[in-house]
């Protein structure tokens, strides 16, 4: 109960301190899409002065490129139903507040304008009709108590792997039709989509010297590494897999690093940029 009141208190003083700021801001210097203020659940006062003042934002003060903010119902309904004037194409800025990178502005079934959005809708509406969603959710039921119910007790565990990406996977395999035992590729293809340079350790080799080695080959930057930061622990394969996490400032690049087979693209960024564009399943870089 203690730990509840006192986490109530600080989220509290969070919003109060939240609240503050938003009204002293001035709003060209608004940047809504700043991941701290979802990490800390503080965007509420921020969203309410934007749809009170300005519901339709243009923010220049962000560490990605500029992006336009829309916070009223209707005007959101009326950019998302209007594909003539509002394009969810990738190749036309796609629906992240992030450009993509050139070449790497792939279509994808969300990301993709009509008439090609409706044919390949129709490849999976018959997956959502209203009787197989009420199947859905009666499957959704058993699957997260049979889940919850197998969580160990009195232990520490990690609960984004046993419950969060599980249920994802098996229902991403159920919707694909993705072999069962194998669904937890589905996690795996989704984690080297996007992810920091990690690899495994040789022989005799110690953790920090892996962690060096790993990012020049990877990364193509020389480091110095700072304070040792959280291990993750996630299964690949059915195999349970542990990466080590240091913080660390790049003491030069090497221009001679290229992609490889396991890395399609090379980009260094700074870390606000880096919290605004890049996230993976197990590599939260917030």
């Amino acid at each position: 109960m203690n730990i509840q009141m006192s986490a109530r208190v600080n989220q509290h003083e969070l919003l109060r301190a939240a609240r503050e700021a938003a009204y002293s801001t001035p709003l060209e210097d608004f940047h809504p899409g700043a991941p701290q203020l979802f990490r800390n659940d503080t965007l509420w006062p921020y969203f309410e002065r934007l749809r009170k003042e300005e519901p339709v934002h243009y923010c220049t003060n962000a560490p990605i490129e500029p992006y336009w903010s829309v916070t009223k119902y209707n005007d959101i309904m009326h950019v998302d139903t209007n594909q003539a004037i509002f394009s969810s194409d990738a190749r036309l800025g796609g629906i992240s507040i992030r450009d993509a990178p050139e070449g790497y502005d792939w279509p994808s079934f969300i990301a993709m304008d009509q008439p090609r959005h409706s044919a390949q809708r129709k490849t999976v509406s018959p997956m959502f009709t209203p009787t197989h969603l009420d199947e859905l959710a009666i499957l959704i039921r058993e699957r997260a108590g049979k889940v919850l119910d197998a969580l160990p007790r009195n232990e520490t565990f990690d609960f984004v792997d046993r419950v969060s990406i599980e249920l994802t996977t098996q229902m991403l395999a159920t919707l694909f039709n993705f072999p069962w035992e194998e669904r937890r590729k589905l996690t795996r293809w989704s984690d080297v989509a996007t992810a920091l340079p990690k690899g495994k350790i040789e022989p005799g080799e110690l953790l920090p010297v892996t962690a060096v080695r790993e990012v020049l080959e990877e990364g193509g930057a020389r480091l110095a590494l700072g304070r040792r930061l959280i291990s993750v622990r996630y299964n690949v394969g059915g195999r349970p897999k542990r990466v080590h996490y240091w913080s660390a400032s790049v003491a030069s690049l090497d221009d001679r690093a290229v992609p490889n087979d396991e890395v399609d693209q090379i980009e260094w960024v700074d870390a606000d940029r880096a919290a605004c564009g890049y996230r993976a399943a197990s590599d939260d870089l917030a």
